[in-house]
């Protein structure tokens, strides 16, 4: 009877339609909650750091099936050093090939290239393609979920690239996309493994 009284006051129609709004929002309140959860849980048990090798980490990705059909090519140096969290680092890694091999045009070529310049560790991913745009937009969306009230949690799980920057931020890392008419570039920006002085 209350919710048929302030319906009709609203000019919402009918109690039943209020009470399936209501229960709408509270399910999304909930999964926005439990998403929210997971990704402070992801921020937690990022902030454990460790020394990692970025090289090995992505020659081993490399080795996968997916890239045995050619077209990428690999500038990494012998050793490259890392401060982060492992289980992060490979799930931005797999997230940044991935999404790299998903935008590649037909017969067009991906390098991935590691560095570092000054006092960040920089992992470029350019790949040749003419959906790099729109991929570009939507990741960037994904990355920021809870702008606006467009992504449903109640249907969705938190986007991938949501948790990977999460992960990457918890230790001082970033994940950026940058996208052109015909190409597609993830810039993974690391902090280095301190230096061990020598004896």
């Amino acid at each position: 009877m209350a919710s048929l009284c302030i319906s009709e006051f609203l000019g919402h129609g009918s109690g039943g339609d209020l009470e399936r709004t209501l229960d709408q929002e509270i399910r999304r309140s909930v999964a926005v909650f439990n998403a929210l959860q997971e990704l402070l849980e992801v921020r937690r048990s990022s902030s454990a750091v460790e020394c990692v090798c970025l090289t090995e980490l992505l020659q081993a990705k490399l080795m996968e099936p997916m890239f045995a059909e050619g077209g990428v090519t690999v500038a990494l140096p012998e050793t490259l050093l890392c401060r982060g969290s492992r289980k992060a680092l490979e799930r931005a890694v797999a997230l940044l090939l991935a999404a790299s091999l998903r935008a590649r045009s037909q017969g067009g070529t991906m390098s991935i290239r590691a560095c570092r310049l000054g006092e960040a560790i920089e992992v470029r991913a350019l790949t040749e393609s003419v959906q790099g745009v729109a991929i570009a937009a939507e990741l960037r969306a994904d990355a920021n979920p809870f702008e606006g009230k467009s992504f449903d949690f109640h249907r969705r799980a938190v986007p991938e690239i949501a948790i990977v920057q999460q992960g990457l931020e918890a230790s001082g890392g970033d994940l950026r996309i940058e996208a052109t008419a015909t190409s597609l570039t993830f810039v993974l920006l690391l902090p280095p493994a301190p230096m061990v002085p020598r004896m």
